[in-house]
């Protein structure tokens, strides 16, 4: 070995005397990202889980905001108010500028974007006829709105949930402010995003992770799950 080689390993040991070895620094590096790579998936998995949480507690507030909203406007809920009638609204619009509303986050699902409140780009209120009930009501102009007077079970009533915009929509991947029951026709649908459910708020203001069964009986045909592929209920 040469006398080069002597000094600059002298050298070395000299900047890490009272500390660890290079190689003591190298086995550490390894095993820290080693332990990163076990632990990473249970964190994702803890993270996934409070945005799941924090999602249905959203969904709640929403679907309290609409009933009191609905006590108030003899037991009608707005869905969708057109420019031809004056002035565009959507489910959203009464909620805020009457107070109902006061932090627009609430109306976000956290584990999908946007991350920031956009209007048309939030929780989806449920814009669709089926044979449930007759609560459904659509009148010139177009202006829609749900009756509450003409739901038979408030309990398997979806008020609002986890919506999306289709794939081929400028709108992707973005929460949609209204959902059809059904795929057809480049409909924005519930979207299953939460491992394979939707969080869902009913018009008895139980809200809950919703599985294909529960969506089916709620009128609704099909969905996208979180990649935005139909899914048939």
């Amino acid at each position: 070995m040469t006398a080069g080689y002597f000094y600059v390993t002298m050298k070395i040991r000299k900047k890490l005397s009272g500390g660890f070895t290079l190689v003591e620094l190298l086995v550490v590096t390894v095993i820290l990202s080693i332990l990163a790579a076990l632990l990473s998936p249970a964190l994702r998995s803890a993270r996934d889980s409070a945005r799941t949480i924090q999602c249905v507690n959203n969904l709640r507030q929403c679907g309290l905001a609409m009933l009191q909203y609905a006590e108030e406007s003899e037991g009608k809920v707005l869905i969708y108010q057109s420019w031809a009638t004056g002035t565009e609204k959507g489910w959203s619009t009464p909620l805020i500028a009457g107070g109902y509303i006061k932090d627009t986050r609430a109306m976000l699902c956290p584990s999908q974007p946007p991350k920031t409140w956009v209007s048309g780009k939030q929780y989806g209120i449920y814009n669709s006829s089926d044979s449930v009930d007759d609560s459904f009501v659509s009148l010139a102009g177009p202006y829609w709105y749900r009756d509450l007077n003409r739901i038979n079970n408030l309990s398997i009533r979806i008020c609002l949930a986890d919506s999306i915009y289709p794939i081929d929509n400028a709108g992707y991947p973005n929460q949609c402010w209204q959902f059809k029951n059904t795929a057809i026709s480049g409909n924005a649908t519930v979207h299953l995003r939460h491992q394979g459910r939707a969080a869902c708020v009913f018009f008895d203001n139980h809200a809950e992770l919703t599985e294909y069964a529960t969506l089916k009986k709620a009128g609704l045909v099909n969905g996208r799950d979180k990649d935005g592929n139909v899914v048939v209920f």
